[in-house]
Order: C-alpha cells, then structure tokens, then sequence
C-alpha cells in the first residue's frame, strides 16, 4: 500500500539502519510535492515461531500520513499548471527540508541553520500545510504503541509454550505411570490373597495333624475298651449269662457303656479328620488358581512397567528436542523483538522532534519571527535536546525458563533391584 502511494519507496526503506535517513527523506519529498507527508515507522521482520503449536506471527508497521492539500496549493498532479514558486519560497522551502533532513543522532539543530532559518518566508500556504501535516502525525503515534502491544502478545504467546511443551510431558507421565501403577495395585493385592490361602494351608495342615493324633488317641482307647470287654464277653459266655449276679450285671452295663461311648469318639474324630482332609484339599485348590492368576497379573505388572520405561524415555527425548527447538525460536524472536522496540524507540523519538519543529514552525506569524524572537528559536533548539522516551515502548524480557527434569526411569523388570522393590515380601 505504501509504495503504491510512494512511487520513490525502496526496499532499503524498510531496513532498520536506513530508518530515520528514509523517514527524513520521505518528509523532504512531501515538503516538496506540497501533497504527501509519509512516515514509515520501524519495520519488523517475520517472527516465526517453529516450536509446539505455533504458526507464523508476522509484525510490520507501515505508517501512512495523509496531509490535505494546503489551501492555495494543487495536487502534485496539478503542479505543472501552476506558476514558479519564487526564489524567496523556494529558500523558505529548502530551509525546512535540511531542517528534516537533519538526523536523529543530532544533539541539535546546526547554528548555521538557525541562522538562515531566522530569516525564512512564514505565508499562509505554509502555515496551512505544516498544520494540516501536524494534525496528519499524531495519527502515527498510536499505530507504534500498537505495533509494541502486538509484540508483546508475541512474545507472551511464545513464552508460553514452554508451560504447553512442559505439560504434554507431564500429561505423559501421568498416563504411564497410571499404568504401571494399576497394574502394580493389581498384582500386589493378588500376591497379599496369595500369602492369605498359604498361611491357610498352614493352619489347616495343622489343624489335620491334630485330628489325625486325635482319631489315633481315641482309636487306642476305644481299642483299650475293647480288650477289656473282650475276655470278659468270653467268660460269660462259657459261664452261661444266667449264672451272673446283680453286681457282676451292673460292673457289665458299665463296662459296655465306656466302650459304647470310646467307639462314638473314635467315629467322630475319624469324621472330623476326614473333614479336615477335604478343607486341606480346598485350599490347595484355591492356592493354585490364585497362584496361576498372580503369575499373569505379574507378567502384565512387567509389561506395563517395560511400556512405561519406554513411553517415557520416548517423551523426554521429544520433551528436550521440542524444548531445544523452542528456546532457539524464542530466542530468535526475542532478538527480532528487541530489534523492532529500538526501532520504534528510535522512529517514536524522530516523530516526537518533527512533531516538535512543524509546531514551533506553526506558531510563527511572519517572516523573520525566527531571527526575532529568541523564544521560538530556543523551543526550535529544544526539539533536538528533549527526551521523548517512551515506557510504553518497552518490552520487559522473560529470561530463558529453565528446561524440566526427566521423570528417572523405574527398574527394569528381572533385574536384582526390580525384584526386591517390588517383589520383596511377596510369595
């Protein structure tokens, strides 16, 4: 759009070190065509950022200052009609071109200059166009404070991908030490029922063994019984039953009665350690189910804890790479940036001095006010020695964030430091 409007715009324009000689040059013309006043603020080159979800940000200020045609003055196109300006204007004309073209490293204006200065033209046409050019300025001073409100979104936008770059590596170490630690959970309680069904066999082993030494006791006493009743059955017998006193019957009931009740305690006991048999049994059962169902939940903790080793080694390696690609783009940008705020700085300053003379010029009433009151000639002076720094046109610099540790990897399983970390008190 510029160079369409400027047709004697280079590509140099846009560079930073031609910035304020082309601003001032391009101030020159427009003096001359009496039609155009262009300042070009300080131009930025593309900051792209190459790292995690960043797409190209590109930042060019371009500032177009439209002047009126002053009153009494044609178009640049209809200058050829018109009559020769006359020697005098023409000096006058000339006086505030050098005086534009003075650049901004100038500690002031050149006392030569003040002095031909003294006695410029002061008409009405050029009363008209330096305020028509100043009311045209002002328009540029917020473009520069927008251009550095762009950069500093930038520049927030890339540092903030450092916390998204950081986060996808968190987010990974969440889902795969989820994993692991599921599966872990899960063999860990397999294992602790486990240890429960053996300690189990244990006491049912024992609990067998007692029954088993309580069915041979009672067997030996029913058997004691048994051996005492005997002979005696035999002896009556022979005898005939008939021959047997009261007493004799009554020392037999009894006698029949404690080997009754010897046989009934042996039954039982032969019945409780048949029972403790089929319990024992059970739980063996049981055991190896839960045994064969550890050995799988064990194998998949293994698995998950190989894939979480290498899911992470994979994500810290792209963590460093995207991190390593980020801070170079960061700083890159940082360093486009910084170069555009002291471009603005610098394009701000030169504006401000412009603005600064084209007003000091404004207030003069006629020819010679310059010369004749020293006054204006000091404000004219002035404009190269105030400083126009500008906060707003800074950026504060973040520092390079520091890049996160990697999440140490855990140890690999059937090795001696797995096993007993994990493993240690299990079955």
């Amino acid at each position: 759009q510029l160079a369409a409007a400027l047709p004697i715009a280079s590509p140099a324009l846009f560079s930073r070190p031609a910035l304020a000689a082309a601003a001032m040059a391009l101030c020159a013309s427009v003096i001359m065509s009496l039609a155009w006043l262009p300042f070009v603020a300080a131009s930025g080159q593309c900051a792209e950022a190459l790292g995690v979800g960043y797409a190209k940000e590109a930042v060019l200020l371009s500032t177009r200052v439209t002047v009126k045609s002053a009153h009494g003055i044609a178009s640049t196109s209809g200058m050829n009609d018109k009559p020769k300006l006359d020697a005098a204007y023409e000096h006058s004309r000339g006086l505030v071109q050098e005086l534009l073209a003075i650049p901004t490293t100038a500690e002031g204006l050149p006392p030569s200059l003040v002095q031909r200065l003294s006695s410029m033209r002061i008409t009405p046409e050029i009363q008209a166009f330096i305020t028509d050019a100043l009311a045209s300025l002002e328009l540029s001073f917020p473009s520069i404070i927008e251009a550095t409100r762009n950069d500093t979104h930038l520049m927030e936008r890339i540092y903030a991908g450092f916390d998204t770059i950081a986060s996808q590596l968190n987010q990974e170490r969440i889902i795969t030490d989820g994993a692991a630690d599921s599966a872990r959970e899960l063999h860990k309680e397999c294992r602790e029922k486990e240890s429960s069904l053996l300690a189990s066999i244990a006491q049912i082993a024992r609990q067998v063994k007692d029954a088993e030494e309580k069915k041979i006791d009672k067997l030996a006493l029913w058997q004691q019984k048994h051996d005492v009743l005997a002979p005696r059955f035999q002896t009556w017998m022979e005898a005939g039953l008939g021959g047997l006193s009261a007493a004799a019957i009554v020392e037999h009931a009894k006698l029949v009665g404690e080997y009754q009740d010897a046989m009934n305690d042996y039954t039982k006991s032969t019945h409780d350690y048949e029972a403790k048999l089929v319990e024992n049994s059970t739980v063996f059962a049981e055991h190896a189910a839960q045994e064969a169902t550890c050995q799988q939940n064990q194998a998949d903790f293994e698995v998950a804890v190989c894939d979480s080793g290498v899911s992470l080694q994979a994500s810290c390696n792209a963590y460093m790479s995207a991190y390593s690609i980020h801070a170079s783009d960061y700083l890159d940008i940082t360093g486009n940036v910084a170069a555009r705020i002291l471009d603005r700085q610098a394009e701000w300053k030169h504006l401000k001095r412009v603005t600064c003379v084209l007003r000091t010029l404004a207030a003069l009433e006629k020819d010679g006010d310059l010369g004749a009151n020293s006054s204006a000639s000091n404000d004219l002076s002035g404009c190269y020695q105030t400083d126009y720094a500008n906060n707003n046109l800074t950026i504060p610099e973040q520092s390079l964030p520091a890049r996160q540790p990697c999440q140490a990897l855990p140890a690999w399983p059937c090795t001696a430091a797995f096993v007993q970390e994990e493993y240690a008190g299990f079955p």
